[in-house]
């Protein structure tokens, strides 16, 4: 690809963000390694606090993403409420557009019959923008013989923007079976780089359904878990299915991401220690050059001790959904 055509690329991609055409939340194909993003109602479902680190590389030519996430969450006293805090940074179009985002998230789970629970999660965050307005090259800008040497006539937008966010989900859990639905930026934040240019991030709306069968066999613990996640974002939607099969510590998985990708899944889970890598084979033609992806994630759990776990309190919820799943 010349240097013309990629800067006519990136061009397009970032403006195309900035006008609000295509603004989107980051998104991760490891779903369910990073819970406190994926539906607010999913904090503090493990039997412990957990502190879980996500990293994703999207493409990397000609425009390159990359998101990264820390977070953790638990339980409070009571064991039926769950706590969440993140931290995400959200690097676009080869750094050119650059946001973090601070949310903090609270849940509570009702049992509405025996190992069957139902709850509800609020998430509230702080958000920053940032955009490297000297990164772009303008037309003006190029000379035929010598490159980008000249200075442009554009007039040039704010440089940061600062907004907060809500969210709110719904969750079913049991032994074997769940899903939950939920909803991000329902306030719509305004977000206006340009005086000329006033648009509200659109809602992203989340469900997710799923179940682990147990296979085991004598000595030998086996799962199949099957899943569909639906996202919708604007004009933007997908639905990726697809499922796990675990056998004792070691996990793969094969998903669908309509019209979009094929990604493969690899997870390990040691003691109280967890780690998946996932792999973005793009089958669209959003973008050419290597435009395939790279995810990894990293989990740790903190067990309660056991006063939190004594009868007449709230146990945890569903151990084969943390344990197994990515």
């Amino acid at each position: 690809m010349s240097l013309l055509h990629r800067l006519i690329y990136i061009a397009i991609a970032f403006f195309s963000i900035i006008d609000g055409l295509n603004a989107q939340d980051a998104h991760f194909s490891q779903f369910y390694a990073n819970p406190v993003y994926l539906n607010p109602a999913l904090v503090g479902t493990a039997d412990g606090n957990r502190v879980v680190f996500n990293h994703r590389q999207q493409w990397s030519k000609p425009i390159k993403y990359t998101t990264s996430a820390v977070s953790i969450d638990g339980k409070l006293n009571t064991n039926k409420t769950g706590w969440g805090v993140q931290v995400l940074n959200d690097n676009q179009i080869n750094g050119m557009l650059v946001q973090t985002k601070a949310t903090a998230t609270l849940a509570h789970r009702i049992e509405i019959k025996k190992h069957q629970y139902l709850g509800l999660g609020l998430g509230v965050g702080v958000y920053q923008k940032k955009v490297n307005w000297s990164d772009l090259v303008f037309e003006d800008q190029i000379d035929p013989r010598h490159g980008a040497i000249n200075p442009t006539n554009e007039r040039f937008g704010k440089e940061k923007i600062a907004n907060a966010t809500v969210s709110v989900g719904v969750l079913y859990l049991s032994e074997n079976l769940f899903g939950g639905i939920s909803a991000s930026n329902v306030n719509r934040p305004l977000e206006n780089f340009t005086n000329d240019v006033n648009e509200r991030l659109a809602i992203k709306y989340t469900a997710h359904f799923g179940a682990v069968i147990d296979m085991n066999q004598p000595g030998q613990k086996q799962f199949v878990s099957p899943n569909i996640i639906f996202e919708k974002q604007g004009p933007i939607s997908y639905v990726n299915f697809g499922f796990y099969y675990g056998i004792e510590n070691i996990s793969v998985g094969l998903y669908y991401r309509t019209d979009d990708a094929l990604i493969g899944l690899f997870g390990l889970n040691y003691s109280n220690f967890k780690m998946g890598y996932s792999y973005d084979y793009t089958i669209s033609n959003v973008a050419t050059g290597d435009n395939n992806s790279h995810e990894i994630s990293f989990a740790y759990l903190f067990e309660l001790p056991k006063k939190y776990n004594k009868k007449g309190r709230y146990k945890g919820q569903c151990p084969k959904f943390y344990k197994y799943l990515l």
